[in-house]
């Protein structure tokens, strides 16, 4: 199965993931559309991180007219830090896309995403990304999607991180992607309502209905966006470790955090995995029998086999026998109750495969 596998270990973000895709080998004129619809240009350059080679994507916005150079960081009502995207404007004149355009409902966004005459696939990945961003949004400030208004997550590059995703995932032309656990990272950020505990809150909603796990660190910044969470929560699917894989291309996005000697750098891995990917939930029912014969024990692997078990154990258990009569006087047991002879008991909990 040709597969796209992520590692998360240092979060993602919108621009972390274009960088990924690009190095991975899909290729940047497919981009074309978005920029044909908003003021914006990519820019993809090598970069390197702790030493690492990298491929960084820049959203420029092309009006000097818009430029109006104020800070736009923090202005995201739930704190989608742009630092970690990197400002480093490398040499280009155009002004960074970040923050820039009107802040739009997710009406307007979706009506945005429909005028650019996208592939089918595409634009209803891409809506469905911007309506995860709006039911966590929603959430967070108790209220309901079509009454949301997107600051920087509904602005022109965010809107270009989304779809430009989308245009380069289908370019890949993969079966299935997967992400190892996703590093939200950690302390705190400042946003327009206050200062608030890394992961943010759109973020938890967002991995709360994401298939893959959350965890924290392994640095005290903020790593995962909420657009790189939504990203990854509408395409990937959860694992937790890298699969199995015959790889054809691989490579980095880079983001813009210095973290020292840890590449800042989404991974992307493209191939085929073997023998493809499973992953179920499995119950394990486990039970104790008492004074069951040996002819009924015989026949009771094939008969729950039968009836669905995956696999049958029937392990011989050394307990030393609970005496049927009362104990000595004295040695009551707490409560003054009478100690019964175990019978049989199931307990259920849920496994995971593989």
């Amino acid at each position: 199965m040709r597969t796209l596998a992520f590692d998360g270990r240092v979060g993602a973000s919108g621009d972390m993931l274009l960088g990924a895709l690009i190095a991975a080998g899909a290729d940047p004129a497919v981009l074309s559309p978005v920029e044909d619809a908003l003021p914006i240009s990519y820019a993809v350059r090598d970069v390197t991180t702790a030493g690492l080679a990298a491929t960084a994507v820049d959203v420029r916005y092309e009006s000097d007219a818009e430029a109006d150079g104020h800070d736009h960081q923090g202005d995201d009502a739930e704190g989608d830090s742009h630092d970690h995207h990197g400002d480093d404007s490398g040499g280009h004149d155009h002004t960074p896309a970040e923050g820039h355009g009107p802040n739009r409902s997710y009406a307007e966004v979706r009506d945005i995403v429909a005028g650019m005459d996208l592939p089918e696939g595409v634009e209803s990945r891409a809506t469905a990304i911007f309506r995860r961003l709006g039911e966590a949004e929603a959430a967070v400030h108790g209220t309901d999607i079509e009454s949301i208004h997107f600051h920087e997550v509904g602005a022109d590059d965010a809107i270009a991180d989304v779809v430009g995703g989308c245009l380069l995932l289908a370019d890949l032309d993969v079966e299935q992607v997967v992400t190892t656990p996703v590093s939200a990272g950690g302390g705190t950020v400042e946003m327009s309502h206050g200062t608030y505990p890394v992961p943010t809150p759109a973020v938890v909603e967002i991995a709360g209905d994401a298939d893959w796990s959350l965890v924290g660190g392994p640095h005290d910044r903020e790593l995962l966006t909420p657009t790189g969470a939504a990203i990854l929560a509408e395409i990937a699917e959860g694992v937790d470790s890298l699969p199995e894989m015959d790889l054809d291309a691989s490579g980095y996005g880079a983001g813009g955090y210095d973290l020292g000697d840890t590449p800042n750098a989404l991974r992307a891995l493209l191939g085929t995995a073997a023998g493809g990917l499973r992953r179920e939930p499995i119950t394990v029912l486990e039970t104790n029998l008492d004074d069951a014969t040996p002819e009924v024990l015989g026949g009771l692997q094939e008969t729950l086999k039968a009836a669905g078990a995956r696999d049958v154990s029937i392990l011989p258990r050394d307990d030393e026998e609970v005496p049927a009569g009362p104990p000595p006087e004295g040695d009551r047991p707490a409560g003054g109750r009478r100690p019964r002879r175990p019978q049989t008991g199931r307990r259920d909990r849920d496994a995971r495969c593989p």
